[in-house]
């Protein structure tokens, strides 16, 4: 009997029948999300065909929108319960047109100093290039990016909602004007007068005046105890823009 116990542990144990199948499962499984992971890393790093460049930032650009917001909701309740309760009341025409001014002229003011802030900058780039910093790179410096190249420029509209105007790229000049609220202007052209005369008579004209920040207002900043955020915009591209812009306007 001890002979034959000691005979049966010497023996190999057997895994379950499930076992081996149940492990090369989870192999696979492990396989198949590393590569998913990679592909996604993969995805996340190229650059698309329409590509940002300029952002301003989400704090200053939600900030500005609730500004607009704030004031129009203002401006409607003077106009739409206040003035019409004291020209009930026969008040003296001089209140009223004091109490109507409290509602208008901030909205007014508001729009007037926030309508050429630029939000966002998209360019559209050749399906040949896009997709890799290198070929753009040497895309760029080839002479690829035209005076004809269209960027997308998106503002804040007078109601608080985002406008986006295709311009081409050589059509904005640098400048000062509003003291200094206004740092780009977009030139006459025959494309932009045709613009204007497409518009129906209840629709806004297309944007001429644009004030674009200096650096790289919207770039994630680092934190002393976060990993910094990944930046998705291409601040490299305006930059290699603006300064083609610069050294036309010195000419």
């Amino acid at each position: 009997m001890a002979s034959r116990a000691a005979n049966c542990a010497r023996l190999p144990v057997r895994p379950p029948a499930g076992h081996h199948r149940l492990y090369s499962s989870k192999v696979e499984e492990s396989i198949k999300r590393v590569a998913r992971e990679a592909a996604t890393k993969v995805q996340n790093t190229a650059i698309p065909r329409k590509v940002l460049i300029y952002h301003a930032g989400t704090i200053r650009t939600t900030f500005l929108g609730f500004l607009k917001a704030s004031t129009l909701l203002v401006g409607a309740f003077y106009l739409s319960l206040v003035v019409p309760a004291y020209i009930k009341e026969g008040k003296d025409p001089l209140e009223i047109v004091k109490v109507a001014a409290c509602g208008i002229i901030p909205a007014v003011f508001i729009g007037f100093i926030s309508t050429p802030f630029v939000t966002h900058i998209h360019i559209r780039l050749p399906q040949s290039v896009a997709g890799s910093r290198q070929y753009i790179e040497r895309y760029l410096q080839t002479g690829g990016l035209k005076p004809t190249t269209p960027i997308e420029v998106t503002t804040v509209g007078v109601i608080a909602t985002p406008r986006t105007f295709i311009i081409p790229a050589g059509d904005l000049l640098p400048t000062r004007r509003r003291m200094g609220i206004v740092n780009y202007v977009r030139r006459s052209s025959p494309e932009l007068e045709q613009e204007i005369k497409q518009k129906k008579w209840y629709q806004f004209r297309p944007a001429t005046h644009f004030y674009i920040q200096q650096g790289r207002p919207g770039q994630p900043r680092q934190t002393r105890y976060h990993d910094p955020k990944s930046d998705k915009v291409q601040w490299w591209i305006w930059e290699t823009l603006k300064e083609k812009l610069d050294k036309r306007a010195s000419v």
